[in-house]
């Protein structure tokens, strides 16, 4: 396995970076999304960024800014097809829910909502017009490799790293659905839900609601990914926060042979960890990545050689992570049948992270 560092910023008060997300051009280049020029894991600061590799990630470009609203852009999720096109997936916050995290933030170090910049920030936001601070999920794209932008556009739900593609162009997102008009009212039935779009992501339509495994509360179901399988399948996979605490996240999967119009039953993964992604190798095995916070904490990976009927033990991919702030691990394949993995955690001795990556092959697990 080859480590190295996608980016770090060593200077600054906003060095803080987050929440990345992989993609691959037909061209070759990568693209990396993520949410820098950031504070802390939560604070009011945030622009989705984004580095360039036309060398398999040898080397990458200085972040590039993409998007950057008043408010705390968060994740970004990224979709290439075609020629040139990107598709940007982000959410964020309303300010009401910082008066919320007022409490916490004054014993959890990773909450930056109280210190004079956030607290200006804050102050700041009262001044705008309603509609610069409008909080939800929303895309933008580019139909020339990143340097020109849409307007941003609403999206019905939120996930970290953004929608999949069908064949015939058609988006796929699943995610957690943000309320009617985003106003997060998420105790609706039906919490993960499948939206289609036939226009790149200008207008969208529910597909289908997510089932639950037997006993599952919804209310604890975040950060689905889902891909599309060689056969046709989807595949899809979601985050469930088993219990309280950093390590207690589960996972646990679902296929569906109709393009997301139906299920089948949804069952847990036997590992801790989350969030996820899926990945289908060309030798058809499925890459399932995610990032583990309890014993020995860092980057994932189990395989399927099955179609998911069953999966490999877990292996490490990543250096072992200091703390719990890490993780949102994505994969592409590579021409010569390499994976390459993007992540985020701090390097030895700092006390911000970094985006890390990985270039491994499926020999190298277990």
């Amino acid at each position: 396995m080859k480590h190295s560092i996608v980016s770090r910023i060593t200077e600054g008060a906003f060095r803080y970076q987050a929440w990345p997300t992989l993609t691959r051009g037909e061209d070759g280049t990568l693209y990396v999304g993520a949410s820098g020029h950031r504070r802390n894991h939560i604070c009011p600061f945030g622009t989705d960024v984004m580095y360039v590799s036309c060398d398999e990630g040898e080397s990458w470009t200085c972040p590039i800014i993409i998007n950057d609203t008043w408010l705390d852009n968060r994740d970004a999720g990224m979709l290439a097809w075609g020629d040139g096109n990107l598709l940007l997936s982000w959410a964020c916050h309303p300010p009401k829910q910082f008066e919320l995290w007022e409490e916490p933030a004054k014993t959890k170090p990773h909450y930056d909502v109280l210190s004079p910049l956030s607290l200006g920030m804050r102050e700041l936001w009262k001044t705008l017009p309603e509609e610069e601070v409008q909080a939800g999920s929303f895309t933008r794209i580019s139909r020339d490799g990143g340097k020109t932008w849409s307007p941003n556009r609403s999206a019905p739900v939120s996930s970290p790293h953004g929608p999949c593609r069908l064949e015939d162009g058609t988006l796929l997102y699943i995610g957690s659905y943000m309320g009617e008009n985003n106003n997060y009212a998420n105790n609706d039935a039906g919490r993960i839900r499948l939206y289609e779009s036939h226009d790149d992501g200008e207008t969208w339509t529910l597909r289908s609601v997510m089932p639950m495994p037997e006993g599952a509360d919804e209310m604890l179901c975040y950060e689905p990914h889902a891909a599309v399988l060689q056969d046709g399948t989807l595949m899809a996979a979601v985050r469930y926060h088993w219990a309280k605490g950093h390590g207690n996240r589960k996972m646990f999967i679902n296929f569906s042979h109709d393009q997301g119009k139906t299920w089948g039953e949804s069952r847990f993964l036997d590992v801790w960890g989350c969030p996820p992604h899926i990945l289908q190798h060309s030798s058809g095995a499925i890459v399932l990545a995610y990032s583990k916070r309890l014993d020995v904490m860092g980057q994932y990976v189990i395989v399927s050689r099955d179609g998911g009927k069953t999966w490999s033990e877990e292996t490490l991919i990543s250096a072992e992570a200091p703390d719990w702030d890490h993780g949102y691990p994505s994969s592409v394949e590579l021409p010569n049948g390499d994976i390459f993995t993007v992540f985020y955690q701090k390097c030895p001795g700092d006390d911000y992270n970094s985006l890390h990556s990985v270039r491994w092959n499926l020999d190298e697990v277990k």
